[in-house]
């Protein structure tokens, strides 16, 4: 369960309780990789809509399958691949039926060092007058890397493509990052 609320800039109206439920089956396909499939809920409610207008209360259902593997030593992952059906409350929204997927890989060539890949689409709540929903994809990779026992680095970028199911709006973001830490 969780919950959003706006406190500023009149966004009352997207004040939203979302209640969640899901599963996974994993069984074992070699030694060292499992394959999943699961199958998830989520209902939103928004709190605070204003009057006379058409309600963004919907329920998502996403159905996956994929692989958790540990492949070597230095590879490991998370694969989920399947669909995604958004069915809003008021028949004057447009219901959303499309791919999703999330993606993670892990590689730790060294044991100081290691690589992140993510990638994932899904539709999001939108923010908008105009559009139903946001489908957004994203893209991220990220470094670790530990120099000796005090010293660590951290490289990452990450990649969004936003995109309004009724609108021209399209919208992409890019951010970089980097961390240094010292341990005393």
């Amino acid at each position: 369960y969780g919950w959003r609320r706006y406190d500023n800039n009149g966004q009352e109206i997207r004040d939203r309780d979302t209640g969640n439920i899901g599963g996974t089956f994993f069984f074992r396909a070699a030694p060292k990789t499992q394959a999943l499939l699961e199958a998830r809920y989520r209902k939103i409610d928004y709190v605070d809509e204003a009057p006379n207008t058409i309600s963004l209360e919907s329920n998502e259902t996403r159905v996956l399958a994929g692989a958790v593997w540990d492949a070597t030593a230095k590879t490991t992952g998370a694969l989920r691949i399947g669909g995604v059906q958004k069915n809003f409350d008021d028949s004057q929204r447009s219901d959303y039926s499309g791919p999703t997927w999330e993606i993670n890989i892990n590689w730790q060539p060294r044991t100081y060092s290691q690589l992140d890949l993510t990638t994932s689409q899904m539709p999001y709540e939108t923010v908008f007058a105009g559009d139903d929903y946001v489908k957004v994809t994203t893209v991220g990779l990220d470094w670790t890397h530990d120099w000796n026992t005090r010293l660590r680095t951290e490289l990452g970028g990450q990649y969004w493509h936003d995109e309004g199911n009724n609108t021209d709006y399209k919208d992409k973001t890019w951010r970089l990052g980097a961390a240094v830490t010292y341990s005393m």
